[in-house]
Protein backbone atom coordinates (compact mmCIF):
# COMPACT_ATOMS: atom_id res chain seq x y z
CA UNK A 1 0.00 0.00 0.00
CA UNK A 2 2.45 2.23 0.74
CA UNK A 3 4.58 1.28 -2.51
CA UNK A 4 1.51 1.71 -4.60
CA UNK A 5 1.18 5.48 -2.54
CA UNK A 6 4.56 6.63 -3.52
CA UNK A 7 4.31 5.18 -7.08
CA UNK A 8 1.72 8.51 -8.07
CA UNK A 9 4.49 10.89 -7.37
CA UNK A 10 7.59 9.27 -7.91
CA UNK A 11 9.48 6.17 -9.43
CA UNK A 12 12.77 5.72 -6.89
CA UNK A 13 12.45 6.03 -3.47
CA UNK A 14 15.10 5.98 -0.77
CA UNK A 15 14.79 3.90 1.82
CA UNK A 16 16.00 3.40 6.05
CA UNK A 17 16.98 -0.23 5.15
CA UNK A 18 20.22 -0.92 7.30
CA UNK A 19 20.08 2.09 10.20
CA UNK A 20 19.01 -0.40 12.95
CA UNK A 21 21.20 -3.19 11.99
CA UNK A 22 24.41 -1.36 11.84
CA UNK A 23 23.99 1.00 14.63
CA UNK A 24 21.65 -0.87 16.76
CA UNK A 25 18.38 0.97 16.99
CA UNK A 26 16.33 -2.19 17.47
CA UNK A 27 14.47 -2.09 21.05
CA UNK A 28 15.64 -5.52 21.28
CA UNK A 29 19.17 -5.04 21.40
CA UNK A 30 18.23 -3.56 25.08
CA UNK A 31 17.00 -7.07 26.09
CA UNK A 32 20.21 -7.66 28.35
CA UNK A 33 19.83 -4.37 30.31
CA UNK A 34 16.41 -4.61 30.99
CA UNK A 35 17.32 -8.14 32.31
CA UNK A 36 19.73 -7.39 33.90
CA UNK A 37 17.56 -4.83 35.47
CA UNK A 38 14.89 -7.17 36.60
CA UNK A 39 16.98 -9.86 37.97
CA UNK A 40 18.30 -7.16 40.80
CA UNK A 41 14.95 -7.74 42.34
CA UNK A 42 15.14 -10.40 44.99
CA UNK A 43 14.14 -13.41 42.95
CA UNK A 44 11.18 -14.39 45.59
CA UNK A 45 9.61 -11.24 44.67
CA UNK A 46 9.85 -11.73 41.33
CA UNK A 47 8.38 -15.04 41.58
CA UNK A 48 5.92 -14.80 44.18
CA UNK A 49 4.34 -11.71 43.29
CA UNK A 50 5.59 -9.67 40.00
CA UNK A 51 5.20 -12.37 37.47
CA UNK A 52 2.06 -13.89 39.05
CA UNK A 53 0.73 -10.68 38.51
CA UNK A 54 2.08 -10.14 35.01
CA UNK A 55 0.46 -13.39 33.71
CA UNK A 56 -2.76 -12.86 35.21
CA UNK A 57 -3.31 -10.00 32.96
CA UNK A 58 -4.45 -10.34 30.08
CA UNK A 59 -1.71 -9.68 26.91
CA UNK A 60 -3.29 -6.95 25.13
CA UNK A 61 -0.88 -3.95 25.38
CA UNK A 62 2.40 -3.36 24.02
CA UNK A 63 3.70 -3.24 27.60
CA UNK A 64 2.26 -6.79 28.92
CA UNK A 65 4.13 -8.12 25.66
CA UNK A 66 7.95 -6.36 26.78
CA UNK A 67 7.48 -6.91 30.39
CA UNK A 68 6.77 -10.77 29.92
CA UNK A 69 9.95 -10.87 26.94
CA UNK A 70 12.22 -9.78 29.43
CA UNK A 71 10.52 -12.22 32.18
CA UNK A 72 10.38 -14.87 29.68
CA UNK A 73 14.37 -14.42 29.15
CA UNK A 74 15.87 -12.92 32.03
CA UNK A 75 17.00 -16.72 32.74
CA UNK A 76 18.96 -17.22 29.79
CA UNK A 77 22.17 -16.35 27.99
CA UNK A 78 22.89 -13.42 26.00
CA UNK A 79 23.13 -15.40 23.09
CA UNK A 80 19.44 -17.59 23.55
CA UNK A 81 17.94 -13.98 24.66
CA UNK A 82 19.06 -12.70 21.16
CA UNK A 83 17.91 -15.64 18.99
CA UNK A 84 14.70 -16.01 20.86
CA UNK A 85 14.10 -12.01 19.44
CA UNK A 86 14.72 -12.91 16.08
CA UNK A 87 12.75 -15.90 15.95
CA UNK A 88 9.25 -13.85 15.06
CA UNK A 89 6.84 -16.41 14.19
CA UNK A 90 7.90 -19.90 16.50
CA UNK A 91 10.90 -20.27 18.81
CA UNK A 92 13.02 -23.13 18.48
CA UNK A 93 11.56 -24.84 21.22
CA UNK A 94 8.13 -24.82 20.04
CA UNK A 95 8.67 -26.23 17.01
CA UNK A 96 8.92 -29.71 18.30
CA UNK A 97 5.48 -28.86 19.48
CA UNK A 98 4.01 -27.69 16.46
CA UNK A 99 5.41 -30.00 13.59
CA UNK A 100 5.15 -33.62 13.32
CA UNK A 101 8.21 -34.25 11.55
CA UNK A 102 11.76 -31.64 12.98
CA UNK A 103 14.90 -31.90 13.13
CA UNK A 104 17.54 -31.10 15.76
CA UNK A 105 19.40 -27.77 15.88
CA UNK A 106 17.72 -26.90 13.19
CA UNK A 107 18.66 -23.00 13.81
CA UNK A 108 22.15 -23.79 14.46
CA UNK A 109 23.17 -21.55 11.25
CA UNK A 110 22.04 -18.33 13.65
CA UNK A 111 24.88 -19.72 16.28
CA UNK A 112 27.33 -20.29 13.61
CA UNK A 113 26.99 -16.72 12.07
CA UNK A 114 26.58 -14.88 15.79
CA UNK A 115 30.03 -17.20 16.57
CA UNK A 116 31.92 -15.91 13.48
CA UNK A 117 33.31 -13.16 14.90
CA UNK A 118 33.08 -14.32 18.84
CA UNK A 119 37.07 -13.23 19.50
CA UNK A 120 36.53 -9.93 19.44
CA UNK A 121 35.00 -9.21 22.62
CA UNK A 122 32.36 -7.14 21.59
CA UNK A 123 28.45 -9.20 22.17
CA UNK A 124 26.96 -6.39 20.22
CA UNK A 125 29.14 -6.74 17.37
CA UNK A 126 28.29 -10.28 17.20
CA UNK A 127 24.04 -9.44 17.16
CA UNK A 128 24.51 -6.83 14.93
CA UNK A 129 26.70 -8.29 11.94
CA UNK A 130 24.12 -12.13 12.61
CA UNK A 131 20.82 -9.50 12.08
CA UNK A 132 22.41 -8.09 9.35
CA UNK A 133 23.14 -11.26 7.63
CA UNK A 134 19.52 -13.13 8.70
CA UNK A 135 17.20 -10.42 9.21
CA UNK A 136 18.45 -7.59 6.47
CA UNK A 137 19.24 -9.90 3.81
CA UNK A 138 16.73 -12.45 4.55
CA UNK A 139 13.61 -10.49 5.67
CA UNK A 140 14.04 -6.64 5.44
CA UNK A 141 15.40 -5.96 2.12
CA UNK A 142 12.94 -8.90 0.93
CA UNK A 143 9.57 -7.63 1.21
CA UNK A 144 10.46 -3.87 0.62
CA UNK A 145 12.07 -5.00 -2.46
CA UNK A 146 9.27 -7.36 -3.58
CA UNK A 147 6.45 -4.84 -2.67
CA UNK A 148 7.94 -2.11 -4.00
CA UNK A 149 8.95 -4.04 -7.56
CA UNK A 150 4.96 -5.33 -7.33
CA UNK A 151 4.27 -1.51 -7.99
CA UNK A 152 7.09 -0.77 -9.95
CA UNK A 153 8.58 1.56 -7.52
CA UNK A 154 12.42 1.62 -7.39
CA UNK A 155 13.46 1.73 -3.82
CA UNK A 156 17.51 2.23 -2.81
CA UNK A 157 18.59 1.96 0.81
CA UNK A 158 21.61 4.86 1.00
CA UNK A 159 22.55 3.66 4.26
CA UNK A 160 23.61 0.41 3.09
CA UNK A 161 26.41 1.72 0.85
CA UNK A 162 29.65 -0.11 0.50
CA UNK A 163 31.66 2.73 2.39
CA UNK A 164 29.38 3.37 5.23
CA UNK A 165 28.87 -0.39 5.89
CA UNK A 166 32.19 -1.23 6.11
CA UNK A 167 33.12 2.41 8.42
CA UNK A 168 30.13 1.21 10.59
CA UNK A 169 31.07 -2.00 11.07
CA UNK A 170 34.70 -1.01 12.38
CA UNK A 171 33.00 1.55 14.94
CA UNK A 172 32.93 0.38 18.48
CA UNK A 173 29.91 -0.91 19.82
CA UNK A 174 29.81 1.86 22.68
CA UNK A 175 29.84 4.07 20.22
CA UNK A 176 25.87 2.93 19.36
CA UNK A 177 24.61 1.67 22.04
CA UNK A 178 25.02 2.86 25.66
CA UNK A 179 22.92 1.61 28.35
CA UNK A 180 19.32 2.73 26.81
CA UNK A 181 20.99 5.37 24.40
CA UNK A 182 20.63 4.02 20.93
CA UNK A 183 22.04 4.88 17.47
CA UNK A 184 24.08 7.23 19.29
CA UNK A 185 26.96 8.08 16.74
CA UNK A 186 24.41 8.37 14.41
CA UNK A 187 22.49 10.86 15.92
CA UNK A 188 25.37 13.11 16.71
CA UNK A 189 26.52 13.16 13.31
CA UNK A 190 23.15 14.80 11.84
CA UNK A 191 21.72 16.51 15.03
CA UNK A 192 22.92 19.90 13.16
CA UNK A 193 20.94 19.18 10.34
CA UNK A 194 18.12 16.95 12.35
CA UNK A 195 15.63 18.95 14.95
CA UNK A 196 15.83 18.08 18.12
CA UNK A 197 11.87 17.04 18.37
CA UNK A 198 12.60 14.52 16.08
CA UNK A 199 16.19 13.06 17.45
CA UNK A 200 14.17 12.67 20.55
CA UNK A 201 11.40 10.87 19.48
CA UNK A 202 10.90 7.45 20.57
CA UNK A 203 11.17 4.89 17.86
CA UNK A 204 7.83 3.74 15.99
CA UNK A 205 7.73 0.54 14.30
CA UNK A 206 5.74 0.13 11.45
CA UNK A 207 3.26 -2.46 12.14
CA UNK A 208 -0.09 -3.85 11.89
CA UNK A 209 -2.77 -4.96 13.88
CA UNK A 210 -2.63 -8.76 13.40
CA UNK A 211 -3.60 -9.31 16.94
CA UNK A 212 -7.45 -7.55 16.44
CA UNK A 213 -7.88 -8.63 12.61
CA UNK A 214 -7.62 -12.45 14.18
CA UNK A 215 -9.79 -11.96 16.97
CA UNK A 216 -12.00 -9.64 14.96
CA UNK A 217 -12.45 -9.13 11.00
CA UNK A 218 -10.37 -12.73 10.11
CA UNK A 219 -11.32 -14.61 13.09
CA UNK A 220 -13.31 -17.20 10.23
CA UNK A 221 -10.99 -17.06 7.89
CA UNK A 222 -8.27 -17.88 10.45
CA UNK A 223 -10.70 -20.56 11.66
CA UNK A 224 -11.19 -22.21 8.59
CA UNK A 225 -7.50 -22.62 7.69
CA UNK A 226 -6.44 -24.05 10.99
CA UNK A 227 -9.46 -26.21 10.80
CA UNK A 228 -9.09 -29.60 12.57
CA UNK A 229 -10.08 -32.11 9.54
CA UNK A 230 -7.62 -29.50 7.49
CA UNK A 231 -4.81 -29.73 9.47
CA UNK A 232 -5.16 -33.34 10.00
CA UNK A 233 -5.00 -34.25 6.63
CA UNK A 234 -2.32 -31.96 6.14
CA UNK A 235 -0.10 -33.66 7.96
CA UNK A 236 2.33 -31.63 8.95
CA UNK A 237 1.14 -29.57 11.78
CA UNK A 238 -0.15 -31.02 15.62
CA UNK A 239 -3.22 -29.88 16.00
CA UNK A 240 -3.63 -29.96 19.59
CA UNK A 241 -0.63 -27.20 19.71
CA UNK A 242 -2.31 -25.06 17.26
CA UNK A 243 -5.46 -25.09 19.22
CA UNK A 244 -4.13 -24.22 22.56
CA UNK A 245 -2.33 -21.65 20.82
CA UNK A 246 -5.64 -20.44 19.20
CA UNK A 247 -7.43 -20.33 22.78
CA UNK A 248 -4.71 -18.34 24.22
CA UNK A 249 -4.64 -15.86 21.81
CA UNK A 250 -8.59 -15.26 21.70
CA UNK A 251 -8.95 -15.43 25.59
CA UNK A 252 -5.94 -12.90 25.73
CA UNK A 253 -3.97 -14.83 28.23
CA UNK A 254 -0.96 -14.63 25.81
CA UNK A 255 -0.37 -12.55 22.19
CA UNK A 256 -0.15 -14.81 19.65
CA UNK A 257 -0.26 -13.35 16.89
CA UNK A 258 2.89 -13.68 15.40
CA UNK A 259 2.95 -17.63 15.72
CA UNK A 260 -0.74 -17.78 14.25
CA UNK A 261 0.67 -14.94 11.21
CA UNK A 262 2.69 -17.60 10.38
CA UNK A 263 0.55 -20.37 10.08
CA UNK A 264 -2.45 -17.99 8.19
CA UNK A 265 0.31 -17.21 5.76
CA UNK A 266 1.76 -20.64 5.52
CA UNK A 267 -1.69 -22.01 4.96
CA UNK A 268 -2.37 -19.28 2.32
CA UNK A 269 0.21 -20.44 0.70
CA UNK A 270 -0.43 -24.19 0.60
CA UNK A 271 -3.75 -23.69 -0.55
CA UNK A 272 -2.74 -21.85 -3.55
CA UNK A 273 0.83 -24.55 -4.37
CA UNK A 274 -1.37 -27.61 -3.41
Amino acid sequence: MVSKYARKYVKVALTGDGGDELFAGYSKYLIGYYSNLYKKIPKSLRKSIIEKIIYKIPDKSAITRKIRKVIDNSEKDIFEMRKELMSLGFKESELKYLLKNTEENNLKFIKDIYNKFSNIDDEIFQTLFTDLKIVLEGDMLVKTDRMSMLTSLELRPPILAKDIVEIAMKIPSDYKINRKNQKIIFKDTFKDIIPEKLLKLSKKGFGVPIDYWFRGPLNKELNILLDKKRIINQGIFNYEYIKEIIDEHMSAKRNRKNELWALYVFQKWYENRF
